[in-house]
């Protein structure tokens, strides 16, 4: 072994070698070119090549811990001059030299972890960014080397990526890391991360007890640099409850301290002045402010604030009435994220641009946006799972799609009129005034027609946004405050609560699962009315046949037994009236629970001008006063303990039915259960 160490060290040796002879007889060949002059080297270059000729040193090699101060000497070089990327690929080198960890000492290997995830944060890549200072950060607390700055770092990493609830978790470990130091100016600033993060999330009434605590502790060390930051922050909360005069206070306290102390922070105190004004309506006053602020970020080679600045613009320019202008400031702003790789203000912009196309009269791309929105929730929105913004996404792409629908229609309409009215002339000419006045009194009822189908139309379209907004707003704001708050308190205290207190809170889960189902109900009930009616065969024993058949797969212990009669095919919308089927037939199965076995019949009619198509079943039935309340919206018949249901299927059913021109019907039998059916046409519209 020793001979093979010998020999490779050698070897290495009298390959440095010539290649540093090669080196030097190129060189000397180019002096002698007059045509092939050279710049000379920055002093940056010429410190990389003295740190990487002593690499090549054979005697070095022996040395790992050498090798690894020498290779994060030279990341730090790089990163002094702003080359991030040239500086991972020195940090990556030595972290694959062998056995590095355990060659540096616990402080070494935490300065190396903390660069490292430093330097792929810069350059956009986050998941490895994070791993690397998870890995500073738990070296500096398994070591205890006293207070470590790498919670800091993943704070600002977390809060690039929105994910704000990991930025909460990182600023909770700061403070706590400050506490043990025992560094006020530390907790004070931990304080404020947490505001900052609280802020983010929309969560004021905490934040504002931090933001407190943190003043309190700046004031106490009388140090005011840092409470231009904690203002910007106090200005958000205001902002966001529309007392806009005192948040532009805070704004303007905030850019009279930032000229003091910190004035790399005048610029997003500007933009935050200027976004007030414009919710004040002051707009010309807004933009004239964000022209200032947007020669600063340049002049300081800011890239992230000049994105801020531009995202600014896009918002009062669509706010002042002007899409065309707010559209070119938002890709610019967009382009600009890409080179930057800034997650947080990408999916701001992204998700601004389906309002900005609606401006702009652009439906069909509005329509777009909003569905790369939903198909891309994974990259663009970090919360993109939460049932509140599916909802929000789905609502508003139904009112593009609809918009846009009412653009081609409307189109149309001024194309018809436009033949009448000259029909109408040609009509005059040829038979005088008496076909004049008669085609007149004709239009002017075709209009008060017209004006009648519009406004119910609009009428539609206020419901639906009614609707809309308790979907994403009134009822958003409970169902998430309540699965966090019971996720918490599961978390903390799961193990320390008596057999009843875990009933309870088995109970409670239950109940925001009840919530979130009644929610998904609402949706789809609102959503039969925007479903296009698409014609065809209805295929009504093979569909039965296999709704039956997954009904059998999903209640494996029930003993449900299933007779079908001579059901015809139907014509209608197919996805609609399987719907109708499915409802049914759940219908039938939960209020046969307990019956052994359950008996469940499923027959049809034949009527003059239809089908009749009933389901009838042995189960527990309803009252036969409930009978014509049983198809209303969240109606039930019986207690929802026992049978649980939200009163949105049977209510589902009818919805349908009726735009099939039919009718549903339902009845008590005489030896128990209940018969629900309904008819349709033989030609439905």
């Amino acid at each position: 072994m020793e001979c093979c160490k010998v020999f490779l060290n050698n070897t290495s040796f009298i390959l440095n070698k010539v290649i540093t002879a090669s080196n030097l007889a190129l060189l000397v060949l180019l002096s002698f070119n007059p045509c092939q002059a050279q710049s000379p080297p920055s002093s940056l270059e010429r410190e990389l090549r003295l740190r990487q000729d002593s690499l090549r040193n054979p005697e070095l090699a022996k040395s790992v811990s050498r090798q690894a101060r020498i290779l994060l000497d030279m990341a730090t070089l790089c990163e002094d001059s702003l080359r991030y990327g040239q500086a991972v690929k020195y940090l990556y080198q030595l972290s694959k030299l062998p056995r590095v960890k355990a060659a540096c000492t616990p402080k070494f290997w935490y300065n190396f972890s903390n660069s490292l995830g430093i330097d792929l944060r810069e350059i956009g890549q986050y998941a490895a960014a994070e791993k690397w200072l998870m890995e500073a950060a738990q070296t500096s607390e398994s070591n205890e080397l006293g207070f470590s700055g790498a919670y800091a770092n993943l704070y600002d990493l977390y809060i690039r990526t929105n994910n704000f609830a990991k930025a909460q978790a990182a600023a909770s470990k700061y403070i706590d890391a400050a506490a043990q130091a025992q560094s006020l100016p530390k907790i004070a600033f931990g304080n404020y991360l947490m505001g900052r993060a609280l802020v983010a999330s929309q969560y004021f009434s905490s934040a504002e007890r931090y933001l407190k605590n943190a003043t309190r502790q700046y004031l106490q060390l009388k140090d005011s640099s840092q409470l231009g930051l904690i203002n910007m922050q106090w200005g958000h909360i205001h902002a966001h409850k529309k007392n806009y005069s005192l948040a532009k206070k805070y704004h303007q306290t905030a850019y009279e301290n930032s000229l003091r102390y910190n004035p790399s922070a005048v610029p997003y105190a500007i933009m935050n002045i200027a976004n007030i004004e414009s919710e004040q309506k002051e707009h010309q006053k807004a933009i004239t402010r964000l022209n200032a602020a947007l020669v600063q970020v340049q002049n300081a080679q800011d890239l992230p604030g000049e994105t801020q600045c531009l995202y600014k613009f896009a918002i009062i320019y669509l706010r002042a009435g002007m899409p065309q202008k707010a559209l070119a400031f938002a890709q610019e702003a967009l382009n600009l994220t890409l080179r930057t790789h800034d997650l947080y203000y990408k999916n701001k912009i992204v998700s601004l641009l389906p309002e900005i196309y609606a401006a702009n009269g652009q439906w069909k791309e509005a329509y777009t946006s909003v569905q790369l929105i939903r198909f891309q929730a994974d990259s663009l929105l970090i919360s993109a799972g939460e049932l509140s913004r599916e909802l929000e996404l789905q609502v508003q792409q139904v009112s593009y799609q609809k918009k846009l629908t009412a653009q081609v229609l409307e189109v149309e309409k001024s194309r018809r009129i436009a033949n009448f009215n000259l029909m109408a002339v040609a009509l005059v000419a040829m038979l005088g005034i008496i076909v004049f006045l008669f085609y007149r009194n004709l239009a002017l009822t075709t209009q008060n027609r017209m004006v009648q189908v519009e406004q119910e139309a609009l009428q539609k379209t206020e419901e639906l946004r009614a609707f809309s907004y308790t979907l994403g707003h009134d009822l958003k704001s409970p169902i998430e405050n309540a699965q966090m708050l019971l996720q918490r308190f599961e978390k903390q205290f799961a193990f320390q609560l008596s057999a009843e207190a875990t009933v309870q809170l088995l109970k409670l889960k239950a109940f925001h699962l009840d919530a979130q189902t009644l929610l998904e109900g609402m949706l789809v009930y609102a959503q039969n009315d925007q479903l296009p009616f698409q014609p065809s065969l209805f295929e009504t024993t093979r569909v039965v046949k296999s709704l039956i058949d997954t009904i059998k797969e999903a209640e494996p212990d029930r003993n449900l037994e299933f007779k079908i009669g001579d059901l015809p095919n139907l014509s209608g919308d197919s996805f609609m009236l399987r719907q109708v089927m499915a409802n049914l037939l759940l219908n039938a199965v939960k209020f046969t629970n307990g019956k052994t076995p359950a008996v469940i019949k499923i027959n049809a009619t034949s009527k003059e001008e239809g089908w009749e198509i009933w389901v009838k079943d042995n189960g527990v039935g309803f009252p036969p006063e409930s009978a014509s309340r049983i198809f209303d919206l969240f109606s039930t018949s019986h207690d929802r303990t026992v049978f649980a249901g939200n009163g949105i299927g049977l209510a589902i059913v009818k919805r349908i039915i009726e735009k099939h021109q039919g009718k549903v019907w339902s009845k008590v039998n005489p030896e128990g259960g209940a018969t629900v059916g309904f008819f349709i046409p033989n030609v439905a519209q």
